[in-house]
């Protein structure tokens, strides 16, 4: 068999041992205490992960689904629709993380458990550091454009 993408091949090996992992981590105890939940999610995880790695395989193994994916991803239409939602994502992960920043600080007021102040302090300092990021991006592409 001919590889025809080699990104694709390392995809379906990392999704392959993600669901060979998630086998071997399942603790399978039939005791009186048996946690339908946990293994539901586990039984989840292995589906998708060895659904992923087949995919990555087939486009992997068959010009005809390299050749597919290869239109699907130079397409206009679907370059603008995966534009669209990370910048949507991006605005929505920005707020959040700004409102997690300002509720653990007034947590921490109410409550006054130290550990809630250092939480956060991080989001507001991962905030600070988006909000940089994002002057620096806007004067690069200023300039580029």
């Amino acid at each position: 068999m001919k590889i025809y993408s080699y990104r694709h091949f390392f995809t379906g090996i990392f999704f392959t041992i993600i669901g060979i992992s998630t086998i071997w981590t399942t603790n399978l105890t039939f005791t009186d205490t048996f946690d339908w939940l946990e293994l539901g999610k586990s039984l989840f995880f292995i589906i998708c992960s060895f659904l992923i790695a087949s995919y990555q395989f087939y486009i992997t193994f068959s010009k005809k689904g390299l050749k597919e994916h290869d239109l699907e991803e130079k397409d206009e239409r679907n370059q603008l629709i995966d534009k669209s939602v990370d910048a949507m994502i991006g605005k929505i992960a920005y707020n959040m993380i700004f409102v997690l920043s300002l509720l653990f600080i007034i947590l921490w007021a109410i409550f006054k458990i130290g550990t809630l102040l250092w939480i956060g302090a991080a989001f507001s300092i991962l905030y600070t550091t988006l909000l940089f990021i994002s002057f620096a991006v806007v004067v690069y592409y200023e300039k580029k454009f």
